[in-house]
């Protein structure tokens, strides 16, 4: 076996994407932004350049996100941006000139060029700027791009390398909830007054992260030789979602933990170790619910005390309606200040049909229609947790914006590419010439 073939085993393989994981927690730990951003880039530039099969390029993108320690700002993120940019961009033309991949769109292609029409038109004739129009126009770019270009070039292997980086996130997350709250001096103030901020993202952005990878981990449970480790994981996972203090995705994510456990179970191979498996991890939730019973009281008589009301939010959906009523056909764009911040309305659904208008709102339908009639069309187990984990992402879509999230869409467009691998899924295009030969037919 060459050098090469060896380094490509190594990329492809677990120890791989966990030293991706431990560089991101590193950095992040450390403060080291630059240093990890580098090493990642790295990575990916390395493994376009050396391999024809981009899958191993995918853990450092996955996990990139989460190097970040604290707040950036535009003119911190610039240098860093100017520093790595051209080294991926000659990477990604290296791949190119070196293995010729043959770029072809997925099933999934046109749902996303109209969603990103939409998005790039939001705002016509009230924010249309041409700063604001480049910004969102590289955006719908860099999600579509992922989508294309992962789809195109990725071998057999990417639904192993994806699923294992996606529960390596799940696993720097809990370390850097972790390391957070054990900096605090008083851990169940900090956790009730809804402190935790891990620099990429405050408590909310982590929580619906966490949320959204819990079908990963069942998927896991029910595929693999040792069940253990993963129910395990969704355990810790569920209890980082109540650390968060995210209402919204303690109650789908604990929701999604009870039906996990029992589909898990009933789609289990191996049943009695399988049970095994599930005992152990109830004894850790009940080692976890005594050691930290002043923290899940503290939770519950918040929630109680709460009693979800979401005012904040109603208000902010008022607001929406009313700007969307003086600009409804093509919206407001997504930079329509509001407190010096573009104004965000907590609920994607209102924030499309308030930054698009109508005409925009009607692009967006396909693309939702794709996404929600995967596993309509044609059950699969994969694919089945893929859309539990997409669906999870959006009911949170609901109360916030995180639909908007580049990391969250960037993981989107990755489980897209494992569900067209796991069978054929929904042809827009495909669908919508066969209804109008149908219609077209019946008149004559």
């Amino acid at each position: 076996m060459s050098l090469l073939e060896k380094l490509k085993q190594f990329t492809l393989s677990p120890y791989y994407i966990g030293l991706a994981g431990l560089i991101c927690f590193t950095c992040w730990f450390f403060d080291a932004l630059i240093v990890g951003i580098a090493i990642l880039a790295a990575l990916f530039s390395i493994c376009l350049i050396a391999f024809k099969d981009t899958s191993s390029a995918l853990p450092p993108l996955i996990l990139c996100t989460f190097a970040i320690s604290r707040q950036l700002f535009v003119t911190d993120y610039m240098p860093i941006i100017l520093g790595v940019a051209p080294v991926v961009l000659l990477s990604i033309a290296l791949h190119f000139v070196l293995h010729r991949p043959k770029l072809k769109g997925g099933k999934f292609i046109l749902g996303l060029l109209l969603a990103s029409a939409a998005m790039i038109m939001g705002g016509i004739g009230f924010d249309w700027r041409a700063e604001n129009i480049l910004v969102v126009a590289g955006f719908c770019l860099l999600i579509v791009f992922v989508y294309v270009f992962f789809y195109s070039t990725a071998g057999e292997k990417l639904k192993e390398v994806a699923l294992n980086s996606f529960v390596a996130s799940v696993m720097v997350l809990l370390l850097q909830i972790t390391a957070y709250y054990f900096r605090q001096e008083d851990v169940v103030q900090a956790v009730v007054n809804k402190s935790l901020n891990v620099g990429w993202g405050i408590s909310n952005n982590i929580a619906f992260v966490l949320s959204m990878l819990l079908p990963v981990l069942f998927y896991k449970a029910i595929t693999s030789r040792l069940p253990f480790f993963y129910l395990a994981l969704a355990c810790l996972d569920y209890f980082g979602i109540i650390f968060t203090m995210s209402r919204g995705n303690i109650i789908f994510g604990g929701l999604f933990m009870l039906f996990g456990m029992v589909f898990s179970f009933i789609k289990s191979r191996q049943k009695g170790k399988y049970l095994i498996a599930l005992a152990v991890s109830l004894a850790i939730i009940a080692a976890l619910a005594i050691a930290f019973k002043d923290v899940l009281v503290a939770v519950y008589e918040w929630l109680l005390e709460i009693k979800l009301d979401a005012r904040g939010r109603v208000d902010l959906i008022k607001e929406g309606f009313e700007a969307f009523k003086s600009r409804p056909v093509f919206g407001i764009g997504f930079f329509h200040m509001h407190a010096e911040i573009p104004h965000w309305f907590h609920n994607s659904l209102v924030q499309i049909l308030t930054s698009t208008g109508i005409v925009g709102s009607l692009l967006f339908i396909p693309f939702f229609y794709q996404r929600y009639m995967v596993v309509a069309r044609n059950f699969n187990l994969c694919s089945f947790m893929m859309a539990c984990s997409i669906l999870l992402s959006g009911l949170y879509a609901l109360m916030e914006c995180n639909f908007f999230f580049v990391y969250n869409l960037a993981f989107i467009m990755v489980e897209y590419i494992i569900i067209e691998r796991e069978r054929d899924t929904v042809d827009l295009l495909q669908e919508i010439k066969e209804r109008l030969f149908k219609r077209k037919a019946s008149a004559r």
